[in-house]
């Protein structure tokens, strides 16, 4: 659905860390707030909106072209708050990684092709940590303290859905994405994970699409939002701005095992042709960054 830039929003919300968040499909950047930063609790910049990943598995290359596009369009900017759940999580991570879409791509794509050689139930954890561990930069955990909040789901000692934004080293974050990773069963055979000191499980099973702290989040889901009336306020999906021709259930089997590395390459082009699309109806074209080709 197209929003008119300037329209007031028409939102909903929730409670994120004590603090009122407004999500919605409508326009919220002005010529004011577009470029508004605060001062988290930590006593770093960020600005008054963020953007949340859904839960999405093996469907990350369409948060690859988002993140990449948006911040190459000067809206997804350093001190801009992300989160996610699963799939949202690990994008949430690599949009403060400092590692360039080339990087982050040569990292997916090796994992999508370990998964077709060995296959991705019950072995979807290592393939991951290894993959992980190979590309996350040493200080990854300063580059996303307060800045990435990662959705989990305790089971024990108290059931309780949970967002995790401070991290203790690069070891912590890593075991943070595994958590909010950890399909039960599917990714490594068992239904839950240690964590600590607790046992959890996948965030996104509890917290589809996790919110940031902030004034504004805007919520994003690789799956086509027409299919998913049980979620609203999402803001950009496959088929936001474009007819989506694949079903729930095609999506859902890409989100298990990887799709075509053809098709993983052109979720990547989708997802920056739909952030441009976004960014163009919702950001004062002033304040966009537009080089580049105009990708």
């Amino acid at each position: 659905m197209r929003c008119a830039a300037g329209v007031a929003p028409e939102s909903s919300g929730e409670v994120v860390s004590g603090q009122q968040v407004t999500y919605s499909t409508a326009p919220y950047f002005s010529a004011a707030s577009a470029q508004s930063v605060s001062m988290d609790d930590s006593g770093r910049a960020r600005t008054d909106y963020g953007f949340g990943f859904s839960a999405g598995g093996l469907l990350f290359p369409y948060f690859l072209g988002i993140s990449e596009q948006l911040q190459s369009m000067n809206v997804l900017l350093p001190e801009t708050p992300v989160a996610g759940a699963s799939a949202g999580s690990i994008i949430a991570v690599c949009a403060k990684s400092g590692l360039s879409e080339e990087e982050l791509l040569v990292a997916f794509l090796d994992l999508a092709r370990d998964c077709r050689q060995g296959g991705t139930r019950t072995r979807l954890k290592s393939v991951l940590r290894r993959v992980l561990e190979k590309a996350l930069p040493d200080d990854i955990h300063e580059r996303c303290n307060g800045r990435a909040h990662l959705a989990v789901t305790r089971l024990w000692p108290e059931f309780t859905p949970q967002t995790i934004s401070s991290f203790r080293s690069r070891t912590d974050v890593i075991d943070t994405l595994l958590t909010s990773s950890h399909i039960p069963y599917w990714f490594d055979g068992s239904l839950f994970t240690m964590y600590r000191s607790g046992v959890y499980f996948d965030g996104g099973i509890t917290n589809f699409i996790p919110s940031t702290p902030t004034d504004v989040c805007y919520r994003i889901s690789c799956f086509p939002s027409q299919q998913l009336k049980a979620f609203k306020g999402i803001s950009l999906s496959p088929d936001t701005f474009e007819q989506w021709p694949y079903d729930m259930g095609t999506m859902l089997g890409w989100a298990f095992e990887p799709a075509p590395e053809d098709m993983l390459l052109k979720l990547v082009e989708k997802g920056k042709r739909d952030a441009r699309s976004w960014a163009l109806v919702n950001v004062p074209v002033e304040q966009l960054q537009l080089a580049g080709g105009g990708r």
